[in-house]
């Protein structure tokens, strides 16, 4: 393209971008293309032989036609195998990849009031360096702004880097996000600003605790007591029950019923109870435990139940209903608070 008089061009040190077919897919096809062209031509070379020793005084026209349709059918004929990887290579998409570049030897700069030369018409300034191959690296995440709350990404109008995977199959095909344009990052921080008060009375419950609360109800613990000595169900015996389970607590954040349990009885083997677990003075987690007698003698020991989580039945024949964990944004759940009253009037029944 000419440039306009006078202006003063620098030499470009990049060539940014430069973009090709893959060579794979190429040279496949080129490949293809010349063994059936190949298949074609001796084909035809043998058929007219053929024909010209079988009909020596016909027309050689007539020889031309009758071997091009004959080899036309063998081609076609091909064995099954041939026709497939054709088929194959003829279905392979050409991958476009990024090379950046910077010329070898740089033009001289135009001074001022002169054209600028066409650097194409020298040969050395065709010489290009590579600099970098664009596509070996990775894309890095995408950032996204997200229209609603997303567990374990953020809340609404946060502006996020996720993975582009992520972004790509879940969150804007579902239209949980969008992409995080110019345009899009005004739009939504003008609403984000609108809505402040409506997102303020919001109740967000931290992905931690989430996270915490559903390991933990999945749990039942098996509360091991001695069938020959007397024993009562306290919060050291929970505690030391919990640890057995990989599970680290302190006894201040283990709520227990007012009404004890104690035995040894056997008429309780194997009956769930509940107790609940505060975490970080803000979480209550319902939690079911399961009392279990052993013996240090083996011949009295009991088969016990397998510790999987309770269906409703089961729930019900221990007049236990299902909770769900309870959140508060303050900390008022402390060693003092009657968590087992609480939760007896304020426990959710779905999950929050």
């Amino acid at each position: 393209m000419p440039e306009r008089e006078g202006a003063e061009k620098k030499p470009s040190e990049r060539i940014v971008v430069a973009r090709y077919p893959s060579c794979e897919s190429v040279c496949a096809f080129k490949f293809v293309i010349i063994g059936i062209s190949a298949h074609f031509l001796f084909s035809l070379f043998l058929f007219f032989l053929q024909f010209s020793r079988s009909f020596p005084t016909m027309n050689p026209k007539f020889y031309f036609e009758m071997c091009v349709s004959k080899c036309y059918l063998q081609v076609v004929m091909l064995p099954s195998t041939h026709l497939h990887r054709l088929a194959r290579h003829l279905n392979l998409q050409s991958s476009r990849n990024t090379w950046v570049l910077r010329r070898v030897f740089q033009p001289e700069v135009t001074p001022p009031g002169c054209i600028q030369k066409n650097p194409n018409d020298f040969h050395d300034y065709q010489k290009y360096e590579v600099v970098e191959f664009e596509t070996q690296k990775p894309a890095g995440p995408i950032k996204v702004i997200l229209l609603q709350d997303v567990e374990g990404i953020g809340h609404q109008f946060d502006v996020v880097s996720v993975d582009r995977t992520l972004a790509r199959k879940d969150l804007l095909l579902s239209k949980k996000a969008v992409y995080a344009s110019p345009f899009d990052l005004k739009h939504y921080a003008d609403m984000k600003t609108r809505m402040a008060d409506e997102l303020a009375s919001r109740i967000r419950i931290p992905y931690e605790l989430k996270v915490v609360g559903r390991d933990l109800q999945k749990m039942v613990v098996p509360v091991k007591v001695n069938m020959e000595n007397e024993w009562t169900i306290d919060k050291k015996l929970v505690k030391s029950s919990l640890r057995q389970m990989g599970v680290f607590v302190a006894e201040n954040t283990i709520f227990l019923a007012s009404k004890p349990i104690s035995g040894p009885n056997f008429d309780i083997e194997a009956k769930l109870f509940r107790f609940y677990i505060v975490v970080n003075q803000q979480y209550i987690v319902p939690m079911l435990g399961r009392i279990t007698h052993i013996s240090v003698d083996e011949s009295k020991q009991m088969i016990s139940p397998a510790l999987t989580t309770p269906r409703d039945e089961e729930l019900a024949r221990y007049h236990i209903r299902k909770e769900f964990p309870l959140y508060n944004k303050s900390n008022d759940f402390t060693e003092d608070f009657p968590v087992f009253e609480h939760m007896k009037e304020h426990a959710p029944t779905t999950s929050q």
